[in-house]
């Protein structure tokens, strides 16, 4: 009976040893006094074993564990209660801080290019900066909650809070990817021009519109857009558009026998380019033109598309013609001359045959007779009452060219 007591006193004055003293206790942990919450959860541990003792977790005084290990996620006071039969042994308190309060900033902060962007901590925060440039030297800013950065930087930041202890947050400024904005080369246009200012967020045109794309019909002049990006960066461009007037296709025909037809455009353009569909699956570019038809009589449809060359508008003409050809006409060709030409007054016409007449026709680029006559031989014509310019000289299937000066 007294070794029994004498059992007992032993071991409470032992249990008693341990609770004043956890370091005397085999495979307890010591919790930090305070932590800060990282960007993901973590775990408290207070032994690596769950024997021989037994655990009490507590979060703001509320059960949550009795393993040896928590794993923690929010802000606050954490305790615990380490047993041994029911007794507790030693009992542990740590305070989490949530550094997220402080400061929630990304890995990469994004400037745009010739902006600034602001740093900064609530204020009163005892804050050290150390930021470093690529390429140069680093310096330190102490004590400043915020700063202003423009150009890309590694930076670190430390603050420093009650007790001693500090947060440490480190992240990199850089530039933000710009937009390409490019409304293409200044250009003209008839009606209408579609301008794409290319992928944003939002948009403002000079004409006041907010979408992505527009037709713009105003007068000529400056159009720009302004592209905000998901950054917040703003991207510009301009373009200078003039509006001319559609181009025009009207256009009359020449016959200049055996088949053959001068097409030409009544008023024509420098900056138009005239694109001739004969009707007879051919198919030729110019203001003025001469096409061959087979030799046979028949019926087309001529149709001329005028197109500016440097503005997508186009105006088109058609017309019906009938051919007729015979086989005289075919075979009627006639090698004269006419000289001198160019002339001012008279011109020559020789190398006609001489006993047989011919019918000797002149027409302008209008396509208008403006002399005609039943000839053989040499011919001596006056060409006084003719305006200067360019003319046409037929006789049978054979046309040629005379400049009036």
């Amino acid at each position: 009976m007294l070794k029994l007591k004498r059992l007992v006193l032993i071991y409470t004055i032992a249990l008693l040893s341990a609770s004043s003293s956890f370091a005397q206790i085999p495979g307890i942990i010591d919790l930090p006094d305070t932590i800060s919450i990282p960007q993901t959860s973590t775990f408290l541990y207070i032994s690596y074993s769950d024997t021989p003792y037994t655990f009490v977790w507590k979060y703001k005084g509320v059960f949550i564990s009795s393993k040896s290990y928590i794993n923690y996620e929010k802000a606050g006071v954490y305790t615990v209660d380490v047993k041994r039969f029911s007794q507790v042994i030693h009992r542990d308190t740590t305070v989490i801080l949530n550094s997220a309060v402080i400061f929630d900033r990304k890995d990469t902060v994004y400037i745009c290019r010739g902006d600034s962007v602001e740093l900064s901590y609530p204020p009163n925060k005892n804050v050290h900066w150390s930021i470093s440039f690529p390429n140069s030297t680093g310096y330190n800013i102490p004590n400043d909650s915020s700063i202003y950065l423009s150009k890309e930087a590694d930076v670190y930041s430390s603050i420093f809070l009650n007790q001693g202890v500090f947060l440490l947050d480190c992240f990199v400024v850089v530039f933000a990817p710009v937009n390409s904005v490019f409304l293409g080369s200044d250009s003209e246009f008839c009606i209408s021009k579609a301008l794409d200012a290319g992928e944003g967020i939002s948009y403002l045109w000079s004409t006041g519109e907010t979408s992505r794309t527009i037709d713009y019909s105003g007068a000529s002049g400056n159009v720009w857009v302004s592209v905000i990006n998901k950054y917040s960066c703003i991207s510009k461009d301009t373009i200078y558009l003039t509006k001319v007037d559609l181009p025009t296709s009207n256009f009359f025909i020449s016959d200049l026998g055996a088949g053959r037809i001068r097409f030409t455009q009544t008023n024509q353009q420098s900056s138009v380019n005239y694109y001739w569909n004969f009707g007879d699956n051919k198919f030729g570019v110019g203001s003025t033109i001469e096409h061959q038809y087979p030799a046979s009589s028949a019926n087309y449809t001529v149709s001329c598309q005028a197109t500016y060359k440097t503005a997508n508008c186009s105006t088109s003409d058609t017309q019906n013609i009938s051919v007729l050809i015979s086989s005289v006409e075919i075979d009627k060709k006639v090698n004269f001359s006419i000289h001198p030409n160019p002339s001012s007054s008279t011109i020559y016409i020789s190398g006609l045959p001489e006993n047989d007449l011919n019918d000797l026709l002149i027409f302008d680029l209008l396509g208008k007779e403006v002399f005609s006559q039943k000839v053989k031989g040499t011919l001596e014509i006056d060409l006084k009452d003719l305006n200067n310019g360019l003319y046409f000289v037929r006789l049978g299937s054979t046309v040629k060219k005379l400049i009036k000066n």
